[in-house]
């Protein structure tokens, strides 16, 4: 399935996960910038911003995940279906929720990678020279 499906079929909380993952990436690119500066003593402290955004957008997925189990699970208990037909149907529905984590996933996965590789650089720049 593509990301596209995958974001359809979450919804909202698969763009929110987006969201966050772009301001994730965004924030690790200004924290691996901020590397050339002489101010690259803050580089560590400005690379948990990332990966607060990145932790955040797994939140947001696991959020959709959760939401879209509980429509699935109210849907299916005021209507009258057989065992067969409820069980197809939740394993559909929570398949689509499932949807959102994938999503977070992906979204999270290079501001986690660009945060922990720019607080790695920070905190040896921040090593005096006798401790190299």
């Amino acid at each position: 399935m593509s990301l596209l499906q995958a974001v359809r079929e979450c919804g909202w909380s698969a763009h929110l996960s987006l969201l966050l993952g772009s301001f994730g990436v965004l924030t690790s690119l200004a924290a691996l910038t901020l590397l050339a500066t002489p101010q690259r003593r803050w580089v560590w402290l400005v690379s948990l911003a990332p990966l607060l955004f990145a932790l955040l957008s797994l939140g947001a997925g696991e959020f959709g995940v959760r939401q879209g189990r509980n429509a699935v699970d109210q849907a299916l208990s005021i209507t009258a279906l057989d065992a067969e037909q409820h069980q197809r149907l939740q394993i559909q529905g929570y398949s689509e929720a499932a949807q959102c984590r994938t999503v977070a996933t992906r979204a999270s996965a290079l501001p986690l990678l660009l945060g922990f590789l720019a607080m790695g650089l920070g905190l040896l720049a921040n090593k005096r020279p006798e401790q190299r």
